[in-house]
């Protein structure tokens, strides 16, 4: 169970990362912490690269916005992914590590890449997010983190 309220307990989530506020958006107990907080905008799509020129168009804008957030320090990583038939799950079973070539699921969509941002607050990450959307013609995931390195 997570600390309460003022609780400093030595629950599993209590301690430096609850103190400092780092849980802050993933449960009710979490304190708020001061500063900024990180976010990742996923960027979903198909598995099809042609090389158009809409492609190029988007994967220079992109580039472009990355530079702009590693400029104003907002930045922390962002990168594109590989094809899903490029990757592998990698599990251990009965200590023996099993990997498993991909492709890995019907879906439609997967996911192609994703800014890592440390911005001041949910409205600025709402903002990158909307930015990244437009350049890539489609709809992206925000997502707070919950356990950052400082």
């Amino acid at each position: 169970m997570l600390s309460g309220d003022g609780d400093t307990g030595s629950d599993l989530l209590s301690g430096p990362n609850l103190a400092s506020g780092q849980l802050a958006g993933f449960c009710p107990y979490a304190r708020l912490r001061s500063g900024g907080m990180k976010y990742l905008v996923l960027i979903y799509g198909d598995d099809t690269w042609t090389g158009a020129a809409a492609e190029l168009q988007a994967i220079g804008a992109l580039t472009k916005f990355k530079d702009e957030l590693a400029g104003s320090g907002e930045l922390v990583s962002s990168e594109g992914l590989t094809f899903p038939s490029e990757g592998r799950v990698v599990q251990v079973r009965d200590e023996l590590k099993v990997v498993t070539d991909g492709p890995f699921g019907e879906a439609k969509e997967q996911l192609a890449g994703f800014f890592l941002v440390d911005v001041a607050d949910d409205e600025r990450a709402q903002q990158v997010a909307g930015r990244v959307s437009a350049i890539v013609g489609d709809r992206v995931e925000l997502r707070g983190t919950v356990l950052s390195a400082p």
